[in-house]
């Protein structure tokens, strides 16, 4: 068994990440959040295994906190994004992500 890189095409997170997490749904990974060495990244981006192609997704509604070290959980096409923070600061907030509409919005999660 061995790793290899996989050749890729289109628009990636312009920085290295860690403590994202990477979701799949149909042949997509969703990224969300992340940090590299100074800053965390509050975008969503994803990679289709199938075509080998990145995009980085423009998103509305509400931005997303600094955000690392959190979980995100696929139900159908939504992901729950749970917790997190950006080192100092955490949350037990959770936002829903609707990876099947666009244009793709990001939403406090608020049962009622």
């Amino acid at each position: 068994m061995y790793f290899s890189l996989l050749p890729y095409h289109g628009r990636p997170p312009t920085q290295a990440l860690r403590a994202h997490t990477g979701t799949l749904v149909g042949n997509r990974i969703w990224m969300i959040g992340g940090v590299d060495s100074k800053h965390c990244w509050r975008g969503v981006a994803w990679y289709d295994t199938e075509s080998l192609l990145w995009s980085t997704v423009e998103t509305a509604g509400d931005a997303l906190p600094p955000l690392r070290a959190h979980t995100t959980t696929a139900v159908g096409t939504r992901l729950y994004i749970f917790g997190g923070g950006d080192g100092p600061t955490y949350s037990n907030d959770v936002w829903v992500f609707d990876t099947g509409k666009s244009p793709h919005s990001l939403l406090p999660f608020k049962h009622h």
